[in-house]
């Protein structure tokens, strides 16, 4: 999966970083690493077993969720 690089403040079309991001680190030239479904955009600096980390607790957070609304994915009987 490729990385992109962005800067949310030098580029045209330049995305929008709110201001709570800036204040937690969110500056400068940013990594996105798409996939099919999602794209995550680190906080520079961070390492990459955090990053790892931090999304299982996001997919295990999803999976809750999914389960207490009864939702049904792809694989799911």
């Amino acid at each position: 999966m490729p990385k992109i690089k962005i800067a949310g403040d030098t580029e045209y079309p330049r995305p929008y970083w709110p201001k709570e991001l800036k204040e937690e680190g969110y500056v400068g030239e940013l990594d996105m690493i798409p996939n099919a479904c999602t794209i995550v955009i680190p906080k520079p600096g961070t390492k990459n077993r955090d990053i790892a980390r931090s999304l299982q607790i996001l997919a295990e957070d999803f999976l809750h969720r999914a389960d207490m609304s009864g939702e049904q994915g792809e694989g799911d009987d």
